[in-house]
This record gives structure tokens, sequence and C-alpha cells, in this order.
């Protein structure tokens, strides 16, 4: 008997399950299994062994195949061994391991889109909170240049990763910014760190949208209960992790895949980032 008849369970492996950055995929992973019939086993890729031995133990339990979002810190060297199909999710596989796909964001194209709309809005000084490596941020730099507006470090913020948690990782980078730079926008490349730089904005007794607009990315739900809600960039992580399901049925099926799907964003216009309530050339005096 084929064992996909009878196991009927999906592995899933992601970096914090509680956090709202992976709750939603969780939930569109969930969502979409148990619509096919598949129960989901649920571990984290936060630490190292533990997610070797979270792996093993799924293993054991003969899940019929895996759905993963690699910490960024992995080189993945256990999964193209699997003898199970396997589908990761914002991350490839080596080329070497042919028949597992991925499924992300057009992360580049969702950086242009968010800074491509603030500059339609007729910002020029427009600051990103990023991390290091990121196609989000190289999305910003490519509207920028597209718009011929020079690109200045000093409106650029690089997170804090030794901080676990995001919203104070925000935090902290838009205090940066905001000591050092005459901004009047900014694009933060995922909500959670969005939701804590309006907590700066805030704490400085500044307005968003008025003084300094604001758009993060990631469609998560918390996005809607800030003030004033935020504006950001779909598709959501539970968009995402019905996509990796749907593949990895296929993959069960034998049914011919792409080796990456990249999956279209689209602007979400909410109340953070408004039109400018002045002239640009004319900025408020807590500016000056």
């Amino acid at each position: 008997m084929n064992r996909h008849t009878h196991s009927l369970t999906i592995g899933l492996l992601v970096p914090k399950a509680a956090e709202p950055l992976y709750a939603q995929l969780v939930h569109g992973v969930s969502e979409e299994a148990n619509a096919a019939g598949y129960g989901v086993i649920l571990g984290h890729t936060d630490d190292p062994q533990h997610e070797h031995d979270q792996l093993a133990s799924m293993l054991e339990q003969r899940i019929n195949g895996l759905i993963v979002v690699p910490d960024d810190q992995r080189q993945m060297q256990d999964y193209p061994q699997l003898a199970i199909p396997c589908v990761t999710i914002n991350r490839q596989l080596p080329l070497t391991s042919a028949g597992r796909p991925s499924v992300e964001r057009d992360n580049q194209q969702a950086g242009y889109l968010a800074t491509r709309h603030l500059i339609n809005l007729g910002h020029t000084q427009i600051g990103i909170i990023t991390t290091r490596e990121n196609n989000r941020y190289s999305g910003y730099l490519r509207a920028l240049k597209e718009a011929g507006i020079p690109i200045r470090d000093r409106l650029i913020a690089y997170v804090d990763t030794a901080i676990s948690d995001l919203v104070t990782q925000g935090r902290a980078a838009m205090q940066t910014l905001l000591t050092k730079t005459a901004m009047t926008a900014c694009f933060v490349v995922d909500d959670l760190r969005a939701l804590g730089g309006l907590e700066a904005i805030h704490q400085r007794r500044l307005n968003a949208p008025h003084d300094i607009a604001l758009i993060g990315c990631g469609d998560l739900q918390v996005a809607l209960l800030s003030r004033p809600q935020l504006s950001t960039i779909g598709p959501s992580k539970r968009h995402l992790g019905i996509q990796a399901v749907r593949l990895l049925l296929d993959l069960f099926q034998n049914k011919p895949t792409e080796a990456r799907v990249v999956m279209p964003v689209e602007l979400i216009i909410r109340e953070s980032c408004g039109a400018i309530m002045r002239s640009v050339s004319n900025p408020p005096q807590w500016l000056r």
C-alpha cells in the first residue's frame, strides 16, 4: 500500500510558531492540509539541535511530506537527503536537491512597490529599516534609482538581530533614524518591525502619516490593529502556507512542479502613509 494513503500527515517546521510573523503561515498550512485530509505536526527551527531532533521525530512518525521555513543561519544540510517530498518557504534548497520546490513572495518587487508608493506621494527623503541581506532592500534601492533620488546612508537603519523581539528591533532602528535624519517617510521590511517603528514615532510625539509616512510588508493581521492602520505589501504568510501545501500535494501525486514559485505582491493602502500634508521643500519645525 502507498504510505500516502494511510499516514496522511504533513510536518511543518517554522522558526517561531507563536510569533504573528509565522502564526498566519501555520494557519494557512493547517487550513489547506486539513481540507485535503492531512493532519499537521508542528516543529521549530530556531535552534539547530532542536530542529534536528524534531525532524527525526517527525520522520519516525512517518510523515508523508515536509514544509519548512529555514532559519536564516542554517545551511539545511539535512533536507536534501530526505526520502520524502519537501517544500521550503522563502528559502530555496541547494540546486543539487532536485524535486524540492520553494515558494516565496516577490520580495524585491515588494520593496519596490512600497518605496514607489511613497515616491508617488511626493516623498524624496525616504528612510528604510531593514536587515543587511534582504531583497526588499534591493527593491527600495531600485525604486530610488529609477526616480533619480539619491541613496543616502543616513536614511538606512539596519536592525540589531541580536534582539530577539522584532517589534523591539523596529523601535530601536526607528529611534536611530529619528535622531540622525530629516526623513518624511519610511519603509520597514516587515510589519512587526514597522509596528515597533510606529511606537518610536509616537514616543517622539510625532504623528504618522502627518509627520512621517510609514509602510510595512507582510500583511499581518496585527497591522489592522495599529493606530493608524498600517499600509503594507501582501500576500500574507497565510497564502504562502496554502501555496506550499498545494505544491506538496502535487509532489505526492507525482505532478510536475516549478522549482521556484514566486507569488506576485500587491500594495495594500491603509492609513499610515496618507498623502503629504505639507510641501516637501518646507519640512515641519521638528526636522529643521
